[in-house]
């Protein structure tokens, strides 16, 4: 339990600060125990990082996974929703969090593994979607796939700041270049959302 309470508030303090800019003591301090004690329990600052980002994506990919098996959602929903979601998650770092980061070989190796995740999914969808006669047939998988993960990897490799405003300009392009795809069928269900 202490762990997670650690956890939780060193990923808030390097979310809002960067990870430069936390400081061991201050989120000792935060956590009403001693600096020694913080030490005791995650050696230093690079492993309470690391611990930090592996439980994070291990969050994400949680949440991933239970939208999937939502069944009962159309999948151009499940699409839009897991964009947004993605869109709003990244833009929750401080900009510098993931400038910082860009050289770290751990970090690199674990956001990759989630963006494969969330290509997989997201190309799952798309199959289910021509399934579902909501996408057409030659609907190009690949690109839309790319399309749909390029922002986030933009702002999670520091290559472009996140933007508080783009989740709802967002919500209208993933739709927009999603309905260019669709069957007629599937821009109705689209724009229902």
């Amino acid at each position: 339990m202490k762990q997670n309470r650690i956890y939780d508030a060193a990923l808030a303090a390097f979310r809002r600060n960067g990870v430069k800019a936390t400081n061991m003591g201050e989120l000792a301090v935060q956590l009403h125990i001693s600096k020694r004690t913080l030490y005791e329990l995650c050696h230093d600052k690079q492993t309470l990082l690391r611990r930090c980002i592996c439980r994070e994506v291990g969050r994400e990919t949680i949440w991933l996974e239970k939208v999937m098996r939502r069944h009962s959602a159309s999948p151009l929903r499940l699409i839009v929703r897991i964009y947004l979601h993605t869109i709003r998650y990244a833009n929750s770092f401080n900009p510098v969090f993931f400038s910082e980061l860009a050289g770290d070989t751990y970090f690199r190796i674990v956001w990759t593994g989630y963006y494969r995740l969330l290509s997989q999914k997201y190309g799952l969808l798309l199959r289910l979607c021509r399934q579902s006669d909501l996408c057409l047939p030659d609907c190009a998988d690949r690109v839309l796939i790319d399309f749909l993960c390029q922002r986030f990897i933009e702002i999670s490799t520091g290559a472009i700041a996140p933007d508080k405003a783009v989740p709802e300009l967002s919500g209208f392009i993933v739709r927009s270049v999603l309905s260019g795809n669709c069957t007629k069928k599937g821009s109705l269900e689209l724009f229902k959302i």
